[in-house]
């Protein structure tokens, strides 16, 4: 069982999003060689991806019985706990108990001052989860006083502490740690937000009756006019912190104190609006003079719009007139003004299909000029472009001939590339630029775009599934043209040979053990000419030859062709390719992630030169030779030796690619201009994880 075969077919099913056929693939090698540890491993993490929380369950308790590693125990007791938050019976959580009591804390460790310890940290989430499942918040708390060392940020331990006496129903309690919790530190907005929707469930809090408070000076008068009721308390706290004076506000810097007291505020009327009831108009203008305030002090930052999203969905388009006019001048005040029209902007277009569509156009063109007022291609700010792209994009929704001219959508696209030119690490108009061509199904463009895009996060996942269903989207074959001549009748055309089968099977009827040996062998290779025959070669030299005698020689040298003989070894490279759909020719540089990894396994720095990684290999080549191993470990030593070999191609392919422009000019592409053309050089580099 070679582990090479799979891994390079789950690399192929996981472009494919067919998590189910890399658990079945990994069943079926660790099935083969049940002492390879590496296969149990990949069984259970496939499993814990699908969801299969038994299966999990089953593959760890197997690896703890063959290997007796405390790890896989762990596993046990995890995978039963994904159970039990699935929906499982909740006396799963006496197994874990029991398998827990074999892997117990050492608290007499834990007293004072104690290194950081990962493994033992685990552990504890591990107790203190099933602790929780199993509804005894009493013993979690008395645990997590106990276990205090191992978190090292004081914050970590008020977190849980809150979390705890809020599952216990000690809401009180719960309240007033998260009040210490703000009070210490005042600019967490994690915190400020918990406090925030933890008040209006509290006994005694009148949600319905947030009376307006003046501003208080200093923290002794918050508490002399403390009061039973906590939703008032809060809103005290908020307006003391809102007095506080930031410093290098201009800039964007400060502390954050002003900031998240604001928001904090604005949390408390959001949640006060939503329980409101008859009292919805007094609450909706409270919580607009709060807007309106938040909008004066922090138009000018870039955070400001972001910041203000969750509460503007609680207002209507008439609403929200008097904040359009309440951002002032300068550069972000322009650009919020600008997204705040796109937010309530349906509202106020006509219902004319028509009329939107050159409503929506001239949106853009004024959205262009404010661009060129503040700076243009010497530093305009990007989001009035973008917001300008999804004008026209908007534009071309309402259209009413779209069906024949995508004019608007044309006129996007040289938009956004006029932007990326400018400013090349511009990620959202290369977002823009990759649905746009879905639109206009140019997969090819799609491919080379998203190849430039160095991304690992769930955007990357959302554009992928983007860039894979425009891949397999079928191609629309043209419809015959009606004709009204008539037609001789249809000849029966004569059965045609069924092509040979592939020797890929549907995924539902996946053979893994057959393709692990297309992987070894490679498919058959294209039959080579063979010499021609001696008719053949009388009619070659003859300068005439009637039909039949040419009929003649064809025959005769079909006969006499020896028959294609399959080499007894192929490179497993011809494997791999035929797995591969035909997505047509691909330049693209390798995944980040797969070069991430090359350059972790090298030990070498992203701005190693060809000639470093040359060095590099040979040096750690040299240490796992496998002609230099004992005979137990030359298996490990020749898997370690390709994985080397594997990461040098790998980093060297990836240098080459970033040395040649990745979007050449070409009949079918938007690129207008040369300069319009990606530069690849001045993208980020990848960053690397811990």
């Amino acid at each position: 069982m070679d582990d090479t075969c799979v891994n390079t077919l789950q690399v192929v099913l996981r472009r494919c999003r067919q998590w189910e056929q890399i658990l079945q693939m990994y069943e079926a090698a660790w099935n083969k060689d049940s002492d390879a540890e590496e296969f149990g491993i990949s069984v259970f993490l496939t499993a814990v991806h699908c969801k299969d929380f038994v299966k999990a369950q089953q593959v760890a308790s197997k690896l703890y019985q063959k290997h007796k590693k405390s790890q896989y125990l762990l596993w046990v007791v995890a995978a039963i706990l994904l159970q039990v938050r699935a929906g499982a019976p909740p006396k799963l959580l006496d197994l874990a108990s029991m398998f827990l009591q074999k892997a117990p804390l050492d608290l007499a460790s834990l007293k004072g001052k104690v290194p950081f310890n990962r493994g033992q940290l685990y552990l504890f989430f591990l107790h203190l989860g099933t602790l929780q499942l199993q509804q005894k918040q009493a013993e979690a708390l008395q645990l997590l006083e106990d276990c205090q060392s191992l978190l090292k940020l004081p914050s970590d331990v008020s977190a849980l502490r809150v979390q705890l006496l809020w599952e216990a129903g000690r809401r009180k309690e719960a309240v007033c740690e998260a009040r210490e919790q703000l009070v210490a530190n005042p600019g967490s907005w994690a915190h400020a937000q918990d406090y925030a929707r933890m008040v209006f469930d509290c006994e005694g809090a009148q949600a319905g009756r947030l009376v307006d408070v003046d501003p208080v000076e200093s923290m002794e008068e918050v508490d002399a006019r403390r009061t039973e009721d906590e939703v008032q308390n809060a809103l005290l706290l908020f307006r003391h912190f809102q007095q506080v004076k930031e410093q290098s506000v201009a800039t964007g810097g400060g502390s954050g104190v002003n900031r998240v007291a604001f928001l904090g505020e604005l949390e408390l009327r959001r949640c006060a609006l939503a329980m409101s009831g008859p009292d919805e108009a007094n609450h909706t203008e409270e919580l607009l003079k709060v807007l309106s305030a938040f909008i004066q002090h922090f138009s000018g930052r870039a955070h400001c719009f972001f910041d203000l999203k969750p509460h503007l969905s609680c207002l209507s388009a008439a609403d929200a007139l008097p904040l359009l006019s309440a951002a002032g001048q300068g550069r972000e005040a322009v650009v919020l003004t600008a997204r705040l029209r796109r937010a309530f902007r349906p509202a106020h277009l006509p219902e004319d299909a028509s009329q939107r569509s050159a409503a929506e156009v001239l949106e853009a063109r004024r959205l262009i000029e404010s661009w060129q007022e503040l700076g243009g291609a010497a530093g305009g700010p990007e989001a009035l472009l973008q917001l300008a792209v999804v004008a026209f994009i908007e534009a071309d929704r309402w259209s009413c001939n779209k069906a024949t001219d995508r004019q608007h959508l044309l006129d996007a696209i040289a938009l956004a590339h006029m932007g990326l030119a400018q400013q090349p690490l511009a990620f959202g108009f290369k977002v823009l630029l990759l649905l746009l061509y879905k639109a206009l199904d140019l997969p090819q463009l799609m491919m080379k775009l998203f190849s430039t895009m160095d991304i690992k996060n769930i955007q990357d996942e959302a554009l992928q599934d983007s860039l894979f269903e425009a891949l397999c989207t079928p191609e629309p074959q043209p419809e015959p043209t009606p004709s009204f001549s008539p037609q001789p009748e249809p000849t029966p055309s004569p059965v045609q040979p069924e092509p040979p089968s592939s020797p890929i099977r549907p995924a539902e009827e996946t053979n893994f053990e057959e393709l692990f040996e297309i992987l070894r062998a490679g498919f058959d290779p294209p039959s080579k000419p063979s010499e021609p025959s001696e008719p053949e070669q009388a009619l070659k030299r003859s300068d005439c030859a009637s039909p039949e005698d040419k009929d003649k020689a064809n025959l005769s040298a079909t006969v006499h062709s020896p028959p294609s003989t399959r080499p007894a070894k192929r490179p497993r490279s011809d494997g791999v390719q035929a797995l591969v759909p035909a997505w047509g020719e691909y330049d693209g540089p390798p995944p980040p992630d797969k070069v991430a990894d090359a350059y972790r396994l090298l030990n070498l720095s992203l701005s190693s030169s060809r000639k470093e990684v040359q060095k590099r290999f040979r040096h750690l080549a040299r240490g796992c030779h496998p002609d230099k191993a004992k005979g137990d470990q030359r298996v490990r030593a020749t898997r370690m030796f390709r994985q080397l070999q594997d990461a040098k191609g790998l980093i060297l392919s990836w240098l080459d690619q970033r040395a040649a422009p990745q979007l050449e000019e070409s009949d079918d592409s938007f690129c207008f201009d040369t300069d319009d053309e990606f530069d690849e050089d001045a993208l980020r580099q990848i960053e690397l994880g811990d």
